[in-house]
């Protein structure tokens, strides 16, 4: 619980940032490694095994799963709003958490309309940032259009669109805390801070093929539905109302054979 709200509380943080100075644009590989260092190994560890259960198993669990990541963008929406206000910061949390999460864990397909919609928006504001020709000022552009696309595929694939999402919070997720637990390590920190500027694509490539096995890791592993239990019991029916005549012209001709 410390550790998930310290990741709130800085997530809050950097809400209140950039509503203040929308300016400073999207968060950069540099944020990232910032993030990263300013992480404790407790919160770390957390999103290692969260990361994880996103990656791998984020259809099966994914009523919960969107639950929690709709109280996280709560926290996250509504505790920068409270620090814009000049209120507790506690209270922008709690708010968040209680409106958000209960509303997604109840309302299941719109709240994952909605946080498809928020991956579309970084995966596509993430790919017109990789684009060179490609304006980075206008990488809002691409942001709405990867939030129509993936929030209208998720009321019309509803099963693929949650294992595509809930892979690409867990590619995320899983490299964020391994780092963060990796730069508790003071002889590491030379080396990973040498890494992301001579190497700056392996991270982006990390991430990409993470996402990509948890998908076909889930699309292989997580049920198609209620299909097959449902053919189950209409065939179970109609042998049960197929066997009941057989067995009503069976005792009409024992009455038959006595008489």
């Amino acid at each position: 619980m410390l550790a998930y709200g310290s990741l709130a509380a800085v997530s809050a943080q950097t809400c209140h940032e950039w509503l203040i100075n929308p300016s400073v644009g999207w968060p950069t590989q540099e944020n990232f490694r910032i993030w990263c260092q300013n992480m404790d190994s407790v919160t770390g560890a957390v999103l290692v095994v969260a990361g994880f259960i996103f990656l791998f198993h984020g259809f099966k669990n994914h009523r919960l799963l969107i639950g929690l990541t709709g109280a996280t963008l709560g926290a996250y929406l509504c505790g920068g709003m409270a620090l814009k206000m000049s209120m507790p910061l506690w209270m922008g949390l709690a708010l968040g958490i209680m409106l958000l999460g209960t509303f997604s864990y109840f309302f299941t397909s719109w709240a994952a309309a909605a946080v498809g919609a928020a991956c579309g928006a970084m995966l596509g504001a993430s790919i017109w940032l990789m684009l060179p020709r490609l304006d980075p000022a206008y990488a809002w552009s691409g942001a709405m259009t990867g939030a129509v696309a993936l929030g209208l595929l998720c009321f019309l694939i509803f099963r693929m669109s949650v294992i595509a999402f809930t892979s690409m919070q867990g590619a995320v997720m899983l490299p964020l805390g391994a780092l963060g637990m990796a730069y508790d390590y003071h002889s590491l920190q030379e080396g990973l801070n040498r890494s992301f500027s001579s190497m700056p694509f392996v991270l982006p490539i990390t991430i990409l093929g993470l996402a990509i096995l948890g998908c076909g890791y889930q699309y292989l592993r997580a049920p198609a539905g209620g299909a097959a239990g449902g053919g189950g019991k209409s065939s179970g029916a109609k042998s049960g109302g197929e066997s009941k005549p057989k067995d009503s012209s069976a005792k009409k001709e024992k009455a038959a054979a006595r008489e």
